[in-house]
């Protein structure tokens, strides 16, 4: 199952209940009101699927083209074909993708790399019995 497909999914998970810690108006907040990622959950999260699901990793990401002008004609047309081709993919700059690429290769070289023999980011779903709300998590 993809990121993206388990996103849709339906069900709460620990990341969409971390508001609820102050109040459910918080959470009701954050649920209609997606904030964008600061930088270095974005990185993280582009490290976690080049190591967990480097299968899935060229089709969510997209490196974003160097030396475009977007202040000219011509190279907002040059953006606009390339972010086109692109829909949908988050966007890494070059040095995001070279420092996911790194720390993807530390990990899966490590001689005592436990990911070479288990299975990773396995969704799983379930009814709470208590509240009769619908959860998932991947492990």
């Amino acid at each position: 199952m993809t990121e993206k497909e388990y996103r849709e999914h339906p069900g709460v998970n620990k990341s969409t209940l971390w508001e609820i810690r102050k109040s459910p108006a918080h959470y009701k907040w954050a649920l209609e009101n997606p904030s964008e990622d600061p930088p270095a959950l974005k990185l993280g999260r582009a490290i976690h699927m080049a190591v967990l699901q480097p299968e899935d990793f060229i089709d969510t990401y997209a490196v974003a083209p160097e030396g475009i002008d977007r202040r000219t004609k011509e190279g907002k047309a040059a953006w606009a074909f390339w972010a086109a081709e692109n829909e949908g993919k988050e966007i890494l700059t070059k040095d995001e993708l070279e420092t996911c690429m790194a720390v993807a290769k530390s990990v899966l070289n490590n001689s005592d790399n436990m990911l070479l023999w288990c299975q990773t980011e396995v969704p799983l779903f379930w009814v709470d019995d208590r509240t009769g709300i619908r959860c998932k998590c991947r492990v």
